[in-house]
Order: structure tokens, then sequence, then C-alpha cells
């Protein structure tokens, strides 16, 4: 997939829900976690994934993180990872759906889920 494009080894796709977090990891074009995770602050997600790399021993300059989610927190989340890691992006848009033009008045990432399901239907 295009969102895999990073030139980044290691690449993290986080989903934030109301009361848990979904963190998937890839090694380059390859699935090595999909695991969900309580989330009660937001300094849960920083945890996680911080816990992740120490365990794989993942090399932190050849990590990527790409975050969204419809909770509150996503910002907040995403300025923490920045503390952390260096590249660390919202997921876009998929490119190849047309929208309506109302839709671009709200953040990219609170649509994330419902454009994923979309493109695999």
């Amino acid at each position: 997939p295009a969102s895999l494009m990073t030139g980044k080894e290691h690449q993290f796709f986080i989903a934030v829900k109301d009361d848990l977090v979904i963190i998937s990891l890839y090694q380059q074009a390859t699935l090595q976690l999909h695991q969900q995770y309580p989330l009660s602050q937001e300094m849960d997600v920083v945890y996680h994934i911080c816990n992740i790399v120490d365990l794989k021993s993942l090399p932190t300059d050849q990590i990527a993180i790409q975050i969204h989610g419809e909770h509150a927190t996503v910002n907040r989340i995403h300025d923490l990872l920045k503390q952390h890691f260096d590249q660390v992006r919202y997921c876009n848009r998929i490119r190849e759906i047309h929208y309506p033009d109302s839709l671009y008045t709200h953040p990219t990432h609170y649509f994330y889920n419902l454009f994923a399901l979309f493109s695999c239907a």
C-alpha cells in the first residue's frame, strides 16, 4: 500500500478509539504485530510504542508512525509521539476516492476507518 512507502523499515499505524488503541506494526510490507491496548490517558500510547520498540529492538531511526482516530486526544497523542520519534504524521485520506467538498472542512484522521473499510470492500 502507498501508506507503507515512507522509506522507513518499521512502520506503526495507530488507531485511537474512546477506550482503546489499536497498534499495527509492519516491517516493510509484512505485518508483524496487530494488537489492541486499553487507553486511559494519552501517554499510554507512547508507552506501548516505546515498549514494542524496546522488546523488538527496533532501530529508532528506521521507524515511521501514522496515527488516526475519532477521539479528541488524537492531536495530543500525535504531539507526544513527536517528542520521542522523528517521523510521526496523521494518516491521509485515500486519494482514489472522490470526496464531497464539505468533507475537507474536517481533519483527515477523523475519517480514516470509514475510508479504509470502503477501499477494502
